[in-house]
């Protein structure tokens, strides 16, 4: 969640807020606090553990 929440800082005022991608940051920021409750209350995991395979094709 740090380093999303790093990279959204960094890339929010960077980015046309008409662009598709200024258009997701933007909802991504103005949805932070929900998505740390959702995280924090358990819902979803906090760190994805993908199979090996997996996690050796990503960039």
């Amino acid at each position: 969640m740090a380093k999303l929440k790093a990279w959204m800082d960094k890339t929010q005022p960077e980015v046309t807020a008409q662009s598709a991608l200024g258009k997701a940051v933007n909802y991504l920021a103005n949805n932070w606090t929900r998505l740390e409750r959702y995280i924090e209350a358990g819902f979803y995991p906090s760190t994805i553990t993908l199979p090996n395979e997996q996690s050796e094709r990503l960039p």
